[in-house]
């Protein structure tokens, strides 16, 4: 799919197509993970482990200091009761085996594979799935424009929080939301009961 992005300035552009050389950094895709069945795929550099609360910055140096490494993978360590009683998924089997397994997350460097169709990674929106604990961080291309746009809005990109009938907490939701470096959470509160649109408090 292609995606254009549209602000309507009050003033005539004097850059419409601004130029590159911006900040470069990552974009985040919840719910993801890297095909490796591609052609051309191939984990770049050390596989570590990083802790709850810790953000991609280990990650990233990982990536920076391996050849070709275009992008980056973690991985929740730990199946979450939903996907374990499932039945498919046990252990640690999804990890790959380079990797450490005593953190809460993994995060390994990448070399995107060659898609026959469609992007390099996959998305799941089943809890029951491990992939929808997985986060990718694609490196992106800085471009900056050199006219700002006061009275342009900011968008805000929320990450979700209720999916079929289970639900995160809003506070969780907001704290995914915050930053885009931070590695997502997706603890489902304990009783769909609980789950309540987040726009309707506060």
């Amino acid at each position: 799919y292609d995606c254009v992005d549209v602000n309507v300035l009050p003033v005539p552009s004097t850059d419409i197509w601004g130029s590159g050389g911006g900040q470069a950094g990552y974009n985040r895709i919840d719910h993801c993970q890297f095909i490796d069945g591609y052609d051309n795929f191939a984990m770049a550099g050390t596989c570590i482990g990083i802790d709850a609360d810790e953000d991609i910055t280990a990650c990233n140096n990982v990536c920076n200091a391996a050849a070709g490494c275009d992008a980056i993978q973690v991985v929740q360590t730990k199946l979450d009761k939903r996907v374990t009683d499932a039945g498919v998924w046990a252990g640690t089997d999804h990890v790959p085996a380079s990797c450490p397994k005593t953190k809460a997350f993994v995060c390994y460097g990448v070399k995107q594979g060659t898609p026959k169709v469609g992007p390099t990674y996959s998305i799941s929106s089943d809890p029951e799935d491990p992939v929808f604990y997985h986060s990718c961080f694609k490196k992106s291309t800085g471009w900056r424009f050199n006219q700002r746009c006061e009275e342009c809005p900011q968008t805000t990109i929320e990450p979700g929080w209720v999916f079929g009938r289970d639900c995160i907490s809003c506070n969780e939701m907001r704290i995914n939301a915050a930053n885009p470096s931070v590695i997502p959470k997706w603890d489902f509160v304990s009783s769909p009961d609980q789950c309540r649109h987040c726009d309707n408090q506060g």
